[in-house]
């Protein structure tokens, strides 16, 4: 495996795995754990390459042959391939002019409603 620390996380990144290892033998790893921040190794959490190092030691004193590795994602929107830029489909601008529906009459209701009269008198 191949990590990058992230400066922005604090954390360190998956960036590749080696071919012929286990863990780029899991489906989809690319997709679905490439760029992923990795968290604990074992019972260790893990901040730093320091950390990781420390807890593959461990594993290899313990002579472990299976170590659970817990990995953080973000969460992926759809994104258009080629700008870049946040995709919106029909379904969810049908909500959103709704929404903008009803804001504005929500808006319209306020400037011709009245106030009501204040029940406080004040004396002088």
């Amino acid at each position: 495996m191949q990590f990058q620390y992230c400066d922005f996380r604090q954390r360190l990144q998956l960036q590749n795995m080696a071919l012929s290892t286990p863990g780029s033998r899991i489906p989809k790893w690319r997709r679905v754990l490439r760029h992923a921040y990795l968290l604990k190794s074992g019972e260790f959490a893990i901040q730093s390459i320091e950390d990781l190092e420390h807890a593959v030691r461990q594993a290899r004193l313990r002579k472990l042959i299976n170590v659970k590795m817990i990995f953080a994602t973000d969460k992926s929107y759809g994104v258009h391939p080629m700008e870049g830029i946040i995709q919106i489909h029909f379904d969810q601008m049908n909500t959103v002019a709704k929404h903008l529906e009803d804001i504005e009459r929500d808006r319209r209701q306020t400037v011709t409603t009245p106030m009501p009269p204040s029940d406080a008198v004040i004396n002088n």
